[in-house]
């Protein structure tokens, strides 16, 4: 039997921790693949193979699916430390894009991260293989419809996100970040020229993703605004800006929200951002709340809700 890296059972953790590291040179040794997905609606929680890791993933199939028609896929990446169940909560994305017909797919991070630069050690931990891979599995059980894969985000998982809609914009129909900024070392390695649908979501008082930006060590986040100017950019989209005010629909939650657009892009690929005032580090609307640290939640805008209606309205060209 192979070296488990302990004495205790090994689990899919520590599995995949051997296959990383090789145990001291030990033999490498797997679980068994778990993928299967069925039309008629449910949730399955599978597990493959990526470059010799063991890796997890949660499907949600719509009742609503079925062989005849091609469904969209939504992935929605949670934040660092946040197990898929959270996120999936949080987002509540199965009641939204569901009845849309879309199947949802809530991957898990090595470690509960996701790698912004697959440069960063262990190199065959690359998340962006890991989600290439899953669309693969998915459709051999459910037909996908190629052309409307879309991706989301909280907070590390937004950020994520963002390096997506750099990388693979030929995959990726559209990406939704919530709770997030690039990273400067993502933004300043993108060497992109296909436009990509975006539209953020972040609050000018979130703690984690400074509205102004911020350094840490050598490297730091985006402001808000080099984000937006980015997107804008790369899209090929009319310089001007329109802004309006959101309705103010719950003025007790302390936030107003103001949404950022810009039209006139390239292929379509129209770029926005909403920006909650006084907002923390949230995903807006959703039911379970902010927390205690994050910060003030909206109530005037569903993420959930406003990412699904720009997805339908964007299909890959």
């Amino acid at each position: 039997m192979a070296n488990h890296c302990g004495t205790r059972p090994p689990s899919v953790a520590a599995f995949a921790l051997c296959a990383v590291t090789a145990c001291g040179g030990a033999d490498i040794v797997l679980p068994p693949e778990n993928t299967g997905l069925e039309y008629g609606g449910g949730s399955f929680a599978q597990q493959i193979n990526v470059n010799g890791v063991a890796r997890s993933y949660i499907v949600v199939v719509p009742a609503s699916a079925a062989p005849a028609v091609a469904a969209p896929l939504l992935f929605v990446y949670h934040g660092n430390g946040q197990p898929p169940e959270d996120i999936r909560e949080q987002s509540g994305l199965d009641d939204i894009a569901g009845p849309r017909g879309y199947l949802v797919v809530y991957p898990l991070g090595f470690n509960l991260r996701w790698k912004v630069l697959d440069e960063l050690d262990p190199r065959n931990l690359s998340d962006l293989d890991f989600t290439l891979e899953i669309i693969e599995r998915i459709d051999q059980d459910i037909d996908v419809d190629r052309s409307r894969i879309y991706a989301t985000g909280f907070s590390n998982g937004g950020q994520f996100t963002h390096r997506l809609g750099c990388e693979l914009p030929s995959t990726f129909a559209a990406i939704a970040p919530v709770g997030s900024t690039f990273t400067i070392a993502v933004r300043d390695r993108c060497d992109q020229s296909d436009p990509i649908p975006v539209t953020i979501f972040l609050g000018d008082r979130d703690g984690q993703f400074p509205w102004e930006g911020s350094i840490v060590g050598n490297d730091g986040t985006l402001s808000a605004e080099e984000n937006l100017e980015y997107w804008v950019t790369v899209n090929g989209c009319a310089a001007a800006r329109d802004t309006s005010a959101i309705a103010d629909l719950d003025p007790a939650d302390g936030t107003t929200v103001s949404l950022y657009a810009h039209a006139g892009c390239s292929e379509d690929a129209d770029v926005r951002m909403f920006r909650v005032h006084d907002g923390g580090h949230t995903w807006p609307g959703s039911p379970l709340g902010g927390g205690p640290n994050a910060g003030l939640q909206t109530n005037d805008i569903s993420a959930s809700a406003e990412m699904v209606e720009f997805f339908d309205a964007h299909p890959l060209r």
